[in-house]
């Protein structure tokens, strides 16, 4: 570990104009370790003897040549961190002015995590845009001492631009990105926010998201129920291990509370008939579930 609070890592593949404006809203302090990662950019579209970053202190600039995406990118830079802290940005992104004179504030506290939000803007003009509405609503009801409200902010996140996470705890877990296209970041989020013992929420506007109609951010990903779903049967299982109920009565539980949340009450009297009928299908799922909940609850136990 070096003197530093904060290591900020930076995916990057072909947007040196823009990775400079991310690096340009991040102060050149003597506490802040910035790694960048190239995942193997068009050389015609970057100049690599004039990289962006290259004439900053402490900056250091990893060029990847497998192009694996930014999973594979922010597992680089995990692995060169040294701060106390971790940071994760986007390189068509950027922090707001005075975001470290927030975060400063948390440097010295026993936090696993501290969440922020986010304003946007257009990439093109610039201009406001919605990127962050789906988490604003969270934001805005966000009450400390309410849990459904802390938790909707802790599960509902799957994105790591709005985490500061203890190097400590990381280390501790050692959890990497999923080295997939898209949704690389989803499994990390949800993870560390289950294992975080400690964590506190500022709903201050740290950083400031870009918005681009053709962003694979956007595209759709049918990933996401069946990450939440992993999330409510993990958290599901606790529970009904503390009252000592077999697992088949978590799952029933769930097809009943999702059926009732979409279809309204005169389904789930049907539904419940559609259980019965597809017992042995729904054995099986059962089974199938059973070791990723369990290899997902061991996480908890470290």
């Amino acid at each position: 570990m070096g003197n530093y609070n904060y290591s900020i890592i930076i995916p990057h593949k072909n947007t040196p104009i823009l990775l400079q404006r991310c690096l340009d809203s991040i102060p050149e302090r003597q506490d802040i370790q910035i790694i960048i990662v190239d995942d193997n950019s068009d050389p015609h579209l970057v100049d690599f003897k004039n990289f962006p970053g290259s004439n900053r202190n402490n900056t250091e600039i990893y060029f990847t040549k497998e192009g694996k995406g930014a999973g594979f990118a922010r597992n680089v830079g995990l692995k060169q961190a040294k701060g106390k802290w971790i940071l994760f940005a986007d390189a068509d992104d950027y922090y707001n002015p005075n975001a470290f004179s927030t975060l400063d504030s948390y440097i010295n506290t026993s936090y696993d995590i501290i969440y922020y939000f986010a304003n946007s803007v257009d990439s093109k003009t610039g201009l406001k845009s919605q990127r962050e509405k789906d988490l604003e609503k969270f934001y805005k009801k966000y009450q400390p001492n309410n849990i459904r409200s802390t938790d909707y902010i802790r599960f509902k996140n799957w994105v790591p631009w709005n985490k500061m996470i203890r190097y400590s705890f990381w280390k501790k877990h050692t959890i990497y990105f999923d080295e997939i296209p898209f949704g690389n970041d989803l499994n990390f989020s949800l993870k560390l926010s289950f294992l975080a013992r400690e964590f506190h929420i500022d709903t201050s506007r740290i950083y400031c998201l870009t918005y681009s109609n053709n962003s694979i951010t956007y595209t759709r990903r049918s990933y996401e129920k069946e990450a939440l779903s992993i999330i409510l049967r993990a958290q599901l299982n606790v529970y009904f291990r503390k009252i000592k109920r077999p697992l088949w009565h978590q799952f029933l539980f769930i097809y009943i509370l999702q059926t009732f949340h979409r279809k309204g009450l005169k389904y789930t009297l049907g539904y419940i008939s559609f259980l019965i009928y597809h017992g042995i299908l729904i054995i099986k799922k059962i089974k199938r579930k059973k070791q990723e909940i369990k290899d997902f609850l061991s996480l908890h136990n470290k």
